[in-house]
């Protein structure tokens, strides 16, 4: 499937859910997370009344290109309104990143085996969709394992949230 056709649809399904929403928030939610300091892969969350915790796996191999990464990010809940709240975020991810060897050249002919990591900190907001659905939004500062210090780089997630 074409990736535009798919965040055409993506994006056409998240503009369909209902605007409104309940005032309370529920406490544990599944959803897909992307980013940085985040991690990109599968999510889990996990929501206080004042702090929360969010804990993310994922991986691929495509070509000859593979990884997986685990990220843990604490949060504290800053405000709470109708359609969301407002946290501040922190925490970091970790990858272990393979490249065969092969000849392109765009890329080089070794073999690359190494552990990227980026730890991360910054304000987010959760918007609430539906009574279920929840959109994540950060943006945070981070720190990589270049030794770049790096800034607006947003990330993102969608939750389920359990009733």
């Amino acid at each position: 499937m074409n990736v535009r056709l798919l965040l055409a649809v993506m994006l056409l399904l998240l503009l369909a859910l209902p605007l409104y929403a309940e005032n309370e928030n529920s406490k544990t939610a599944l959803g897909f997370h992307a980013g940085t300091s985040t991690g990109v892969g599968y999510a889990m969350r996990w929501m206080g009344p004042e702090v929360g915790v969010q804990a993310t796996f994922g991986a691929y191999a495509i070509n000859e290109s593979s990884a997986i990464n685990f990220a843990v990010n604490g949060m504290g809940i800053l405000d709470e309104f109708r359609y969301g709240r407002i946290y501040i975020m922190a925490g970091g991810m970790v990858k272990y990143y393979h490249h065969d060897k092969y000849e392109d050249p765009y890329y080089p002919e070794e073999e690359i085996n190494e552990n990227r990591w980026c730890v991360g900190v910054g304000p987010g907001l959760e918007w609430i969709l539906s009574k279920q659905f929840r959109l994540a939004l950060e943006i945070p500062i981070t720190y990589n394992w270049k030794n770049d210090i790096i800034m607006y780089i947003p990330q993102g997630g969608i939750y389920y949230y359990f009733k």
